[in-house]
């Protein structure tokens, strides 16, 4: 076998296959660091379009015409099926007593809620002795609406008519309830732009 004896020679056979392995190396960190830097780039371009992404809220009118809603306009007030949707589901959630969910439905009422009102009606449902009663008993009252009156509008005052079912003695009572509202920014919790100024309902079963 012939060595070689010049010093090129001499250097390619001691160090060429380790000039290759730096050379695969170094090509390697390469596409290793413009990966890292595609994904960043990704990274920070989903950021910016989940930034700018808008949920799309559809408005139903009672002629059954559709329209999409901007959330973002607060020029843009809520028609009067809207908010007859609004206090329905409102009331539903704050009148109807049930002692796994009550915290639950409270939150997504008080959403809604001006902070003052909102106060109110927590320590109604906190102190109120019949209400202790029921839930230290686990008494379920069925909330359902019957009825929804606008009385006035901007700002509205609404009149809910509901009944409260004692699951434990099948009991049903009538009640009514006032709702003041004011009309807000559409958010993403609060598609119907309405926030609830002042509540007065009475859920005691006697």
């Amino acid at each position: 076998m012939h060595t070689p004896t010049g010093p090129l020679q001499r250097f390619k056979a001691f160090y060429g296959s380790s000039i290759l392995a730096l050379r695969v190396s170094a090509f390697a960190n390469l596409v290793l660091i413009a990966a890292v830097a595609l994904l960043v780039f990704n990274l920070h371009a989903s950021r910016a379009q989940m930034a700018s992404w808008k949920p799309l809220v559809i408005r139903v009118d009672q002629a059954g015409k559709a329209e999409p809603v901007d959330l973002t306009l607060a020029d843009d007030p809520a028609t009067e099926l809207e908010v007859k949707v609004f206090a329905s589901d409102y009331i539903n959630q704050i009148a109807s007593f049930d002692p796994h969910t009550l915290n639950r439905d409270l939150g997504l009422a008080f959403e809604c809620t001006d902070e003052a009102c909102a106060r109110q009606l927590l320590q109604h449902f906190q102190n109120d002795p019949e209400l202790k009663k029921l839930k230290e008993s686990g008494t379920v009252l069925q909330c359902r609406t019957n009825a929804v009156q606008i009385l006035r509008a901007n700002p509205w005052e609404v009149r809910v008519e509901y009944t409260l079912t004692n699951f434990a003695t099948g009991e049903a009572r009538s009640w009514y309830a006032l709702l003041s509202l004011k009309s807000t920014t559409r958010t993403f919790h609060d598609p119907f732009g309405l926030l609830v100024t002042g509540v007065r309902i009475n859920t005691t079963l006697r």
